[in-house]
């Protein structure tokens, strides 16, 4: 009795928030449609039908095609960051008008939403005589979560990648780790990209590292370091991380962190 009664509150919670979420998306304002995540999507998606793929991620051609769906004097700064995918998704969308798109894709990211809750739900274990009402009343709680407002309101892309870590769990509670790889790898791939110049660590932060790591914690470690590499080099080493800990602040403070955390261990 007590289960069935919490069962129905949380779906009777669960469906006013999703009303309210829907009725805050049909009172976005046609202006509102052109500036959201979706609309950088859905400019990346005319650049592709248009043949200039390779202006992608040019921020000017996109600002300049992004200006041309909205009223004149209009400053927006909302540049495509996304994988390219998100632009191959969004380009069956460019024969429709971009309020209508908007549309469109939030319905659809929302639907994908809800099956990929359906999907964790039917995958994920339940104790012996659940019933179907609390397996329903589950899957009102997951689409009607905070992030299903901003889902609606903004278009964005999370409904796939939901899909995809739902995908994922259920090849994974299967014992099928290959197919749950693969769809992991799916919703990595929905990250943004970064240049390459980003990805790489700092010169600083590699001799941190290593310098961190160099000190041993305890003294038996100390003694087989030394006869596996000898007392010269780990001296050398030594002495350049202190006279480079010296010179940054930035070491000294990742070796001081560094000399904490070794004390806990011990």
């Amino acid at each position: 009795m007590r289960t069935s009664r919490a069962v129905a509150i949380a779906a009777s919670v669960s469906t006013v928030l999703l009303a309210y979420f829907v009725i805050a998306w049909a009172q976005v304002t046609p202006i509102r449609e052109r500036g959201t995540d979706f609309s950088a999507s859905y400019v990346a998606a005319l650049l592709l039908r248009d043949g200039q793929g390779a202006q992608l991620y040019d921020q000017q051609a996109e600002h300049s095609r992004h200006l041309t769906l909205l009223p004149p004097g209009t400053v927006i700064n909302l540049p495509f960051i996304t994988p390219p995918t998100t632009a191959l998704l969004a380009l069956p969308l460019t024969v429709l008008d971009p309020g209508t798109a908007f549309r469109v894709w939030s319905v659809i990211e929302l639907i994908l939403l809800a099956l990929a809750a359906w999907v964790a739900i039917r995958a994920g274990p339940w104790p012996s005589g659940s019933s179907r009402a609390a397996r329903s009343a589950t899957l009102l709680m997951a689409t009607a979560a905070g992030g299903t407002y901003a889902l609606l309101l903004l278009g964005q892309i999370d409904g796939v990648a939901a899909l995809g870590l739902a995908v994922a769990y259920a090849a994974w509670r299967k014992n099928r780790p290959a197919a749950a790889g693969f769809w992991m790898a799916h919703v990595r791939s929905d990250r943004q990209p970064q240049p390459m110049h980003e990805s790489r660590p700092s010169r600083s932060a590699l001799r941190a590292l290593i310098c961190s790591s160099s000190r041993p914690r305890h003294p038996r470690e100390s003694r087989a370091q030394s006869l596996r590499l000898g007392a010269r080099p780990l001296g050398s080493l030594d002495s350049a991380c202190s006279t480079s800990s010296r010179l940054n602040p930035t070491l000294r403070a990742a070796r001081m962190k560094a000399s904490r955390l070794s004390t806990l261990r011990s």
